[in-house]
């Protein structure tokens, strides 16, 4: 079939059909299933190609509006997450906007039970606020304590 969406495509369009990295199929996208979202939301090159495996109808959403639908959803969780980081202690001499300009920030990753968060060596560019659950840390392979989510929020 025709692609739907080019591996290397930086375009502002997510639509909808297999998946396919280089010549190996990666998947299938079935009536409902959606794709394209990571290249809307970061501006980075198409993961994948996708190509229709049938005529196919396909609904397509740019940039542009994708991410004003996401802003308007996510209004919420920003007013969360800013009470949030307020129980933070190296966030509390902040100022409101400031703490609502790192809400803004942030990004909500997931990591399932032993999946490394960050590596002991690696350069350090990022910081983290653990949100929820409970994380190990360890130094040169030995644990050194155990850090939970508070769930305080005020």
């Amino acid at each position: 079939g025709n692609a739907v969406l080019d591996q290397a495509d930086k375009s502002d369009h997510s639509i909808e059909a297999e998946t396919s990295v280089g010549s190996k199929s990666v998947g299938t996208v079935a009536r409902g299933g959606s794709f394209g979202e990571l290249a809307l939301l970061y501006l980075v090159p198409r993961a994948a190609t996708v190509k229709a495996v049938q005529d196919s109808v396909v609904w397509v959403i740019d940039r542009t509006n994708f991410k004003e639908i996401l802003m308007k959803v996510s209004d919420e969780k920003i007013q969360e997450y800013v009470q949030y980081i307020s129980h933070v202690e190296m966030l509390n001499p902040l100022l409101t906007d400031e703490k609502k300009a790192v809400a803004q920030a942030l990004v909500e990753m997931h990591f399932v039970k032993d999946e490394v968060v960050l590596q002991q060596g690696e350069l350090g560019n990022t910081f983290y606020i653990l949100y929820q659950g409970e994380v190990r840390v360890l130094q040169d392979g030995a644990e050194t304590k155990r850090l939970t989510a508070s769930q305080a929020h005020g």
